[in-house]
């Protein structure tokens, strides 16, 4: 589990389509269709953008320390449920919690939500 919002943010892009195109001198982050993404991240490092991360269809709640996402109206269990520890950052932990929903679902993150910026 990434340690840092830019890496989990960065996974998410790269779950998104957008690609992260590295030389000496930096980065540049370019989206499905080859053109460069003109702001730093395509995800804003915001709670705001966390939660917009999160698929569609799926929920979250806290509990007892940890983060626990479900896909709505699924039964509970396997691919339908994720958690992710509390580990005093919420802003780190819903963008986990993000994460581990998409990888659970082996989506290629194209719902509607999109593009995560100027989610608010």
């Amino acid at each position: 589990m990434p340690s840092d919002t830019t890496a989990v943010r960065d996974e998410l892009a790269r779950m998104m389509g957008f690609v992260k195109a590295e030389d000496d001198e930096g980065y540049e982050w370019y989206d499905k269709d080859g053109k460069l993404f003109d702001d730093d991240h395509p995800i804003e490092d915001t709670l705001d953008s966390a939660a917009a991360c999160m698929p569609e269809g799926w929920g979250w709640n806290k509990v007892h320390g940890w983060f626990a996402a479900y896909k709505i109206g699924r039964p509970s269990g396997g691919k339908n449920n994720v958690c992710v520890p509390d580990t005093g950052d919420e802003k780190l932990d819903r963008f986990n919690l993000a994460l581990a929903a998409r990888r659970a679902m082996n989506t290629n993150a194209t719902d509607p939500m999109n593009n995560a910026k100027g989610q608010r």
